[in-house]
């Protein structure tokens, strides 16, 4: 990363009159900057300056300042005015040593008529010849290239500061002492605490490990590995655009959907042997991620929460909606900066909920906004088939996608999520009581007096016209019995009558069920009326519909095997 940059750097120095490095970490560019103009251990000066008496720094805040102490020149104090300073780069004659003009903190005044018309001029005279070879403007500010006006974007030559490479950071790394408890783990220490840093700028990293190894003696171990982690989320939540989901649901938690959970333990050792499988002896290609379709409240978010449990990687969630700008490019920009994000923060798993919301005007091609979806679609498809990071998608939709998404090399599958049949329905029912039920481990004020005829029963009761109750369902009418069995409790207390705990019978899930069962998903149904209507077809009637047309890789066991035997 340090010498692609500094490469890019010199070549830009030699060939472009003002460069733009959309960048904060002001350091590490004044470290590369200086190591051009005063080479290190005599290295060959390939500019031809004279040391860092060549630069010249302004600051919006100081004013010219020296470019290695950072403090006011006052033998320069006439040019602390920001106007007069770049009149006075622009004319030239007046300008001594100086060649490398550095413009920090620049954001507001690019925006100025006039701050753009001095710099329109300054580039149009080095096209004509009119200066040194060496006569660069180097402009350092965290604004995003697209966040530039059009009249310096025509004369800028934009340089990105890249993550540092694994190779960089195992030198950071190898620098580190190992805890003499951990010296036989050392190896896949340093592996892992790499592997955790991947993706980060180099400030960001130097500041995690400053935080976490203060907080374990200055030694690596295994604490070391786990804060670092946390200090990565924390520096993902920064950037206001990705949520970072914490999450303990794991495999166990989930009824149903077996064929899907199976094979996420397979691409599970993938990435809990992630250092192993991207080496250079097997160098697998690493999972994309997958795409799940299907009913509302059938555990499509719970899947995406317990794939990143099973994986042992962070998982943020994406909401593409919530990216639309108000500015030209905002949008766009507000994209990049969200899956450089996720890059930033691999390995991860990037779940991005109701992901057809976000190409709703995809399908056409007129107006501006239905360009805009279309410039977006383009940016993130691209990036779903090119990236190199370890960041697996888990995608969810309600509705089905444009060919793009959903063909081979984006996803590496595509699951249908259907509402759960018999077995799964009990699988998840038992679940979600298991949670209130009374044993010696987790005692409980609820005396759930269920045997499994009883739950079967319940099961048959949850049954819709279409398919069964949604997890979610299943879920809801559990917290309402629970719920009203507490206020029996509660009520036994301000009464003063003498209670230590409540029995919850197949009777109180009667009650519930029938109360909601005309509600549910499953019993929603198209009138006859309109049928013939596809506008007015209700959302279940489309997404089974659907279902019939695509071909996708059922999530269930049991449908996967009716598949086979109809065939």
């Amino acid at each position: 990363m340090r010498e692609e940059f500094k490469t890019q750097l010199i070549t830009a120095i030699l060939s472009c009159p003002i460069i733009y490095i959309p960048s904060s970490h002001y350091a590490f560019v004044d470290e590369v900057i200086r190591e051009i103009a005063c080479p290190p251990n005599g290295g060959r000066n390939l500019l031809g300056l004279n040391g860092t008496d060549s630069i010249a720094e302004y600051c919006i805040a100081q004013g010219i300042v020296n470019f290695d102490t950072k403090i006011e020149e006052p033998y320069m104090s006439s040019y602390s005015k920001l106007k007069l300073w770049i009149e006075t780069i622009v004319k030239w004659e007046e300008i001594g040593d100086e060649r490398l003009f550095i413009f920090k903190n620049f954001q507001k005044e690019m925006y100025e008529p006039v701050y753009q018309k001095l710099l329109q001029t300054f580039a149009e005279k080095y096209e004509n010849g009119q200066y040194d070879y060496r006569a660069t403007i180097i402009i350092t500010s965290p604004l995003p290239p697209s966040a530039l006006p059009q009249e310096l974007l025509d004369i800028v030559t934009i340089i990105n500061v890249a993550a540092p490479t694994n190779g960089e950071i195992e030198k950071i790394v190898d620098g580190i002492e190992i805890s003499q408890q951990f010296e036989l783990k050392k190896d896949s220490l340093r592996a892992d605490l790499c592997r955790t840093l991947q993706g980060m700028q180099l400030h960001d990293i130097r500041q995690i490990l400053r935080s976490t190894l203060a907080r374990t003696g200055n030694r690596l171990t295994t604490g070391t590995i786990a804060l670092a982690l946390e200090e990565k989320k924390r520096i993902v939540k920064k950037s206001g655009i990705i949520e970072v989901v914490d999450s303990n649901v794991s495999f166990a938690d989930i009824g149903g959907l077996e064929v899907l959970r199976a094979d996420m333990e397979q691409k599970k050792y993938i990435f809990t042997h992630l250092t192993l499988a991207t080496s250079r002896e097997i160098n697998i290609t690493l999972p994309k991620g997958i795409l799940i379709i299907g009913m509302p409240g059938c555990g499509k978010s719970m899947i995406a929460k317990s794939i990143a449990h099973e994986f042992g990687v962070s998982l943020l969630r994406l909401d593409i909606s919530s990216l639309m700008g108000k500015y030209v490019g905002e949008s766009e920009e507000n994209l990049r900066k969200a899956l450089s994000t996720a890059e930033a923060a691999h390995p991860c798993v990037l779940w991005i909920d109701e992901i057809e919301k976000a190409f709703h005007g995809a399908n056409s091609a007129s107006g501006d906004d239905d360009n805009l979806v279309m410039r977006m679609m383009g940016y993130f498809l691209t990036w779903m088939q090119e990236r190199k990071s370890a960041v697996y998608i888990v995608a969810t939709a309600n509705d089905v996608l444009r060919p793009e998404f959903m063909r081979k090399g984006r996803f590496d599958e595509v699951y249908f999520v259907d509402f759960p049949n018999a077995d799964e329905r009990k699988a998840i029912l038992e679940k979600k009581i298991a949670r209130f039920a009374h044993t010696d481990d987790h005692p409980t004020i609820f005396n759930i007096k269920l045997d499994g005829k009883q739950i079967d029963e319940i099961v048959k009761m949850m049954a819709g016209k279409k398919g069964g109750f949604t997890g979610a369902e299943i879920e809801c009418v559990v917290n309402t019995v629970v719920e009203r069995k507490f206020v029996d409790y509660a009520r036994a207390i301000d009464e003063e009558r003498h209670i230590t705990s409540v029995d919850v019978t197949i009777g109180d899930f009667t009650t519930v069920i029938d109360e909601m069962k005309d509600a549910v998903l499953s019993n929603q149904q198209t009138s006859d009326k309109d049928k013939g209507n596809e506008a007015k077809k209700s959302p279940i009637d489309k997404i089974l519909e659907m279902k019939d047309t695509y071909k996708f890789k059922s999530a269930s066991k049991q449908a996967t095997d009716q598949k086979k035997q109809s065939k």
